[in-house]
């Protein structure tokens, strides 16, 4: 009982995308619903060894054999072996129990081939793909879902992208998956949702808000058009007063001694007193 309990809770935090928590909770386990598990773990943390060497310690067991050859289609396609793990998904999007999980695969087969070939049949199979696998919901639902929204955004699509990417965080609502959703906004010109978004990123990755923050600074307007539609000139740059070099003063007329104060317009001082002259009156006052 206490085992099964350590897979479920290693099944939740690998579908919330918590690796290492997944990993710590089962990597001492050696059943092969765990082993399983770990295989998984390992591939999405880029460990591809590690991935193959937990897978083969999975065996034949009834109610495994799907879920295992799936894991080994998804090690396939992540390390070089497109077209083998394609032609495996394909096999096993027709078994019942693997349905959803293999069209999954099958759309990531095809939009891997598409991106190299730039074949735009494989990119619509793949969203063909993507589109059944998340007509009905399945464990790694958050993943697909996103996956779709890539790729609808990548043929051009943005209003089915939104709805995509909006089911996807809706499911597992971590930070890249809410930073694409505020992204697509942003194109979408819902900058107003995109800011609320960017808002709750900011509460544990700051690092993301800020690039959001960028994408959302306002856009500088365009230049004004002249009469006939043609830009006008650019106004001159202004530009700093050049200080002539210095002229004679001769040819400046800047006098070389400073002028005399000009004194026409007022009285001619009175001349000095001697010891014994009496000053004359002056006018209009009374002598002292």
């Amino acid at each position: 009982e206490g085992f099964s309990a350590h897979n479920l809770l290693g099944a939740i935090l690998t579908e919330l995308g918590l690796y290492r928590e997944a990993y710590e909770e089962l990597k001492t386990a050696k059943d092969p619903e765990a082993m399983l598990l770990l295989a998984t773990i390992s591939r999405r943390s880029g460990d591809t060894r590690q991935a193959a060497q937990a897978l083969a310690g999975v065996g034949g067991e009834a109610g495994l054999a799907d879920r295992k050859a799936l894991e080994a289609a998804w090690l396939q396609l992540e390390t070089g072996g497109e077209e083998t793990a394609e032609k495996e998904f394909e096999r096993l999007s027709s078994r019942t129990s693997s349905h959803e999980a293999a069209f999954s695969g099958l759309g990531a087969a095809r939009a891997q081939r598409a991106a190299r070939t730039n074949d735009a049949g494989a990119l619509a199979g793949a969203i063909s793909a993507l589109e059944t696998a998340v007509s009905r919901p399945a464990p790694g639902a958050a993943d697909t879902l996103k996956k779709l929204g890539d790729l609808l955004l990548q043929s051009g699509d943005i209003a089915k992208a939104e709805l995509r990417y909006r089911q996807a965080a809706a499911v597992r609502p971590d930070i890249p998956t809410l930073t694409t959703l505020a992204a697509t906004l942003i194109h979408a010109g819902k900058r107003q949702e995109a800011e609320a978004l960017a808002s709750r990123i900011a509460l544990t990755d700051l690092a993301a808000a800020r690039r959001l923050t960028e994408q959302l600074r306002p856009e500088k307007p365009p230049a004004a058009r002249g009469p006939a539609g043609q830009t006008p000139p650019a106004s001159p740059t202004p530009q700093p007063a050049v200080v002539p070099a210095a002229a004679p003063a001769a040819a400046l007329d800047v006098p070389t001694q400073p002028r005399a104060l000009e004194l026409e317009n007022f009285p001619a001082a009175p001349p000095p007193r001697t010891k014994n002259q009496t000053s004359a009156p002056v006018p209009g006052r009374a002598s002292l």
